[in-house]
């Protein structure tokens, strides 16, 4: 695999990510200009009201679910590069993302800790 592919690769995961994260944003906004009283101002958790308020399309979790993926856009790059590296058998940018990786998830957990 040439490098241009990894490139390229990593452009689609941060060009998507972002368009998909926005378009969730701007339908969570739609949504809370359709009915503004069902928007609470307040950090919301991930845990099971998360899911259930996000199937029942409230404009708090789908807004909060768009800017998840958007703090989860670099993570998936920092994959999409390791898998590049890995495919182009360069042994030590491979490690170097692997370890960026690691302190990715580390910091993830430990935030999920925290809340």
């Amino acid at each position: 695999m040439d490098k241009e592919f990894s490139y390229k690769t990593t452009a689609l995961v941060l060009k998507w990510g972002s368009w998909l994260s926005v378009i969730i944003l701007i339908f969570g906004i739609f949504l809370f200009l359709i009915n503004p009283s069902l928007f609470q101002f307040g950090v919301t958790s991930l845990g099971k009201s998360f899911w259930r308020k996000l199937s029942q399309f409230d404009p708090q979790a789908i807004v909060n679910l768009g800017i998840l993926l958007l703090m989860l856009v670099p993570f998936f790059r920092v994959v999409a590069i390791g898998i590049g590296f890995v495919i182009e058998k360069d042994r030590k940018y491979s490690l170097i993302s692997a370890a960026v990786l690691l302190f990715l998830i580390l910091g993830i957990f430990l935030a999920i800790i925290q809340v």
